[in-house]
């Protein structure tokens, strides 16, 4: 009989060795991950502070052209005047306001300042040269010679403090007929004033740092416009352009691109994590080392928990006898839970009386069930059912359904309760913007800060999206002391939300919008409150957003109204009840041109709807679509049968468009086809825009408007004078025609100041090449005065109101 040799356990490999290599692997790939990661996150900033600059180098340039704008008015009443200006004083100080930035304006015939307004403060510049002057007169010259607006600085003024000056060339008709220098009109522009609407400051507070310099021509040096620095780490430029050169705006952090302090502790945290493994791989091996002579470890370890098993079905078997009491022909059922080492387990038993005619005594069938698993279930389902799965919130349902108790307890103890509509701002651009990951992380976050700002007992939901509902039950008796308490907690909330996130490495902010109601009983309903709050909501994101609102009854009488009127429009479109009137508009000649198509409405009940009412509902319902569309047709229409009779083909039409009609991507093709399937003459066809199309977007209107101006159609732009309009803008765009908003028209005998716009509006537009046409004029006086103006077409009362078009053509046909 032989005895067994035990085998040699089989070593793998050096423990050390492999702890070594594991450590090595580990720290490379996780410094690797980090340097990706941050280069990311710097990437990412970087594209944010791009946009940032981008935003505020236009806003700057948008800025300067306006400011520069006011040279090209006065440089028109100079030649308008042909040389003579008796009033430069009193209009130039009128029209400093409308040109935020310009602190002066003046006049310098043959290149020696003569005239400045205002005088006071600024009598020193009186007879500066400044086609000679060494610092000034490269640029004054430049624009003598050239014949183009130029500017110079930044610069210390004659008159004291830094700032620019745009100097803008007058040249009169000589005797030859030839062009003669006149002189320069100038603005000055003071710095860091002028640029105070710009807002650069908000940069400082996203803790960026921020130059506006330029290259100095004379001495090739970088030069300093405005600064909250000297130097920036690494920058993000954006040039603009300024006449006769460019300036620059450089961004950067003001602790540069990387946090270092947070890239050592990472490097720090994996080289831990490689330490760790690196240690549990040298243990492994070892294990493997020793795996031989660990078998009958395992096998005595499999024998324990054979042994194990057994107890703990010894103990399930032997659950302790359940005491009952109950009636003989009773029956009798229960759950209960049996606690063990192993944890908690639930059984089912249930008992019944056994019929048995022959038995001597009573007999009982008893029945015993682990449900153990089944109750597990049901609570999974149940939180599936009541719970939002992501941040672990109650859902709606459970929502409404507590509401319901509160109201219940509300109506016992006569306390007030209040429901808050919470809606994150902006959320949307976060998903868009780094991905539905980080919505979801700041969504969790939310949700844990709201829970950590109420009390006990009171409910925070989540209704889905990036919409929460707190709400409080048990305040106070009295209503105004309940919407104070409600008002603190929501301030709470507030402040609560708006603390600074960390989503991954990214630095995030979001603020809430939210809206309170006030419940008292079982007056309303869970739904009608739910409303109140939600409507509330949207009034603190009317008033602009970040703040709390509470629920007014009159928002809703509002509200219901705007409804009504909604659906009366939506059905009116359908059943044709909108029309059109005609208001006559004449040249300086008094002869008929045209008229203005407006769109109005006599409704069944309602009587006449003032335009004024239904057309701002329709433009933020999208009902504006269709009507205009109508409108746009029915024009054409009744210009292609005029075109048939000699009594009114010489007519044009103008068509008020609105923005979010033009701003529709088959725009222009629609117009096209429109013209071809009607057989209009299209330059009988006018177009009239306001001047919120010249802010947004204004390379895609320039595009549309030029290719339907290829086709012939013209532009007028409306109520002019009003909105926000940049010379640089306006004359890139095909226009035809300027039209003096009857704002200015209506006092323009009694007020100065409206008088001085008019002029400044009909002398633009002819130095621009454009027709002005006068709206609102109601009276000879002001026909005569606009007369005097230049002014060259007129439309108001005073020359007929707007009418049928059965009227408007007797109207034609009897001139």
């Amino acid at each position: 009989m032989t005895q067994a040799t035990p085998t040699a356990t089989p070593r793998f490999a050096r423990p050390l060795a492999v702890a070594v290599a594991v450590f090595v692997l580990v720290a490379l790939t996780s410094i690797l991950v980090i340097w990706k990661l941050e280069q990311r996150n710097q990437s990412a900033e970087r594209l944010r502070v791009a946009a940032l600059v981008t935003d505020h180098a236009h806003a700057i340039q948008a800025t300067v052209e306006r400011a520069l704008s006011a040279t090209y008015s006065i440089a028109a009443m100079v030649r308008q005047g042909k040389g003579n200006f008796s009033d430069f004083e009193g209009v130039a100080t009128q029209m400093l306001p409308w040109y935020p930035g310009v602190s002066i304006l003046g006049l310098s015939p043959g290149g020696v300042i003569r005239r400045v307004a205002p005088l006071k403060g600024n009598e020193k510049s009186i007879g500066f040269d400044q086609l000679n002057d060494p610092i000034q007169g490269r640029e004054a010259r430049m624009a003598r010679d050239t014949g183009k607006l130029t500017l110079a600085g930044p610069l210390k003024l004659v008159q004291g403090g830094l700032g620019a000056v745009g100097r803008m060339p007058i040249f009169l008709d000589g005797e030859d007929g030839k062009p003669v220098f006149w002189g320069l009109t100038y603005a000055v522009i003071r710095f860091p004033e002028a640029l105070s609407g710009v807002r650069l400051a908000q940069l400082s507070d996203s803790k960026l740092d921020y130059i506006l310099w330029r290259v100095n021509p004379d001495t090739g040096e970088r030069q300093t416009i405005v600064g909250s620095t000297q130097k920036l780490i690494d920058p993000v430029d954006r040039s603009l352009s300024v006449p006769n050169g460019a300036w620059t705006l450089s961004v950067a952090p003001r602790k540069g691109w990387g946090n270092d302090s947070d890239l050592t502790g990472k490097i720090v945290i994996c080289l831990a994590f490689s330490l760790m493994l690196a240690y549990a791989s040298k243990l492994l091996v070892e294990l493997k080392n020793h795996e031989k002579g660990q078998e009958s470890l395992i096998a005595q370890r499999t024998r324990e928990m054979a042994a194990s098993q057994s107890k703990l079905k010894a103990t399930l078997e032997a659950i302790p006898d359940v005491m009952l009491e109950m009636s003989l022909d009773g029956t009798y059922h229960d759950e209960f839970p049996l606690h063990t080492s192993r944890g908690a387990f639930w059984f089912e038993i249930s008992l019944t009386r056994k019929n048995d005619p022959s038995a001597s005594e009573p007999r009982f069938i008893v029945l015993s069930r682990n449900v153990t698993q089944r109750k597990a279930s049901e609570d999974e389902i149940n939180k599936l059912a009541f719970y939002d799965p992501l941040t672990n919130l109650p859902n709606r349902r459970l929502m409404v359904d507590r509401l319901r108790q509160a109201l219940a307890v509300s109506s016992r103890s006569n306390r007030f309760g209040a429901l808050q509509f919470i809606d994150l701002d902006n959320f949307k651009t976060l998903n868009d913007t780094q991905g539905h990951d980080m919505g979801d992380l700041l969504l969790q976050q939310v949700a844990q800060r709201l829970t950590e700002c109420m009390r006990q007992g009171d409910t925070v939901a989540r209704l889905g999206g990036d919409e929460f509902v707190v709400m409080v039950e048990e305040l106070s008796e009295v209503r105004e002391e309940a919407a104070a308490q409600a008002e603190m907690i929501g301030e709470k909330i507030l402040a609560a939300i708006g603390r600074p996130y960390r989503l991954g490495g990214l630095d995030y902010t979001i603020t809430p919008s939210i809206g309170i109601t006030l419940y008292a009983g079982n007056d309303q309903s869970t739904d009608e409150l739910l409303k109140q709050a939600d409507m509330a909501m949207y009034q603190s994101k009317s008033a602009g957003r970040n703040t709390l609102r509470f629920f007014d009854p009159a928002m809703q009488a509002v509200i219901t109204t705007r409804v009504a009127l909604e659906s009366d429009i939506r059905h009116g479109i359908h059943k044709g009840e909108f029309t059109l009137h005609y208001q006559p508009q004449i040249n300086r000649d008094n002869a008929l041109t045209g008229a203005e198509v407006l769109l109005r409405w006599p409704h069944p009940q309602r009587g006449w709807v003032s335009p004024a009412e239904f057309i701002p509902l329709a433009e933020d319902s999208g009902l504006i679509l269709p009507l205009g569309n109508w409108v746009l047709e029915t024009a054409c229409t009744q210009l292609a049968l005029w075109a048939k009779d000699i009594r009114f083909a010489h007519l044009t039409l103008g068509v008020n468009v609105s923005a979010r009609q033009f701003r529709q991507p088959d725009f222009v093709p629609y117009v096209v086809d429109l013209i071809a399937y009607t057989g209009v003459n299209p330059r009988r066809l006018k177009l009239e825009l306001t001047e919120s199309l010249l802010v947004d977007d204004i390379e895609e209107t320039t595009t549309k408007m030029m290719s339907l101006r290829a086709h012939g159609v013209g532009f007028s732009l409306d109520d002019f004078g009003t909105g926000y309009s940049s010379l640089s803008y306006l004359k890139r765009l095909p226009l035809e025609q300027l039209k003096i908003d009857q704002s200015f028209v209506r006092d323009l005998m009694t007020d100065p100041n409206d008088a001085a716009i008019a002029l400044a509006v009909i002398t633009l537009g002819h130095s621009l090449g454009l027709k002005v046409i006068a709206e609102g004029v109601e009276t000879q006086d002001q026909r005569d005065h606009l007369h005097a103006q230049g002014c060259d077409a007129y439309q108001g009362y005073h020359l007929g109101r707007p009418m049928p078009l059965d009227a408007f053509e007797i109207f034609v046909t009897s001139r």
